[in-house]
């Protein structure tokens, strides 16, 4: 009697070509998603930066537009161009005082005068 022999199944002690490209797929999108989330918090970052600008833009506008109107009036363009001349320019009217206030540190003026270095 002949005796069938069994085929004896190979014992892989390494995983198969099919487990490492599933393992280096799931590794390429795990990097990718890393990624993907980074680059949409840094668009989300400069949305909110590019709205708060746009806030301050409106409020300009807004003040720049009521400038518009005052100056319909030449009793109202007087007090524009005043108003334009101090605050820019730092222009003042003649026999007027003008007083820097040495604790601002907003001051342009005198910003460095005095510092203890």
């Amino acid at each position: 009697m002949a005796r069938k022999r069994k085929k004896k199944k190979k014992v892989r002690n390494f995983p198969s070509i099919f487990t490492i490209l599933f393992i280096g797929f799931l590794i390429y999108v795990a990097v990718t998603v890393k990624n993907q989330y980074g680059l949409l918090t840094k668009l989300r970052n400069e949305k909110e930066d590019i709205q708060q600008e746009k806030t301050v833009l409106a409020a300009e506008v807004d003040s720049l537009s009521q400038d518009l109107e005052m100056l319909d009036d030449p009793d109202k363009f007087l007090e524009v161009i005043e108003k334009i001349a101090r605050e820019e320019y730092k222009m003042v009217k003649p026999y007027e005082t003008m007083y820097i206030d040495k604790n601002k540190n907003e001051n342009k003026f005198i910003k460095g005068i005095g510092d203890e270095n």
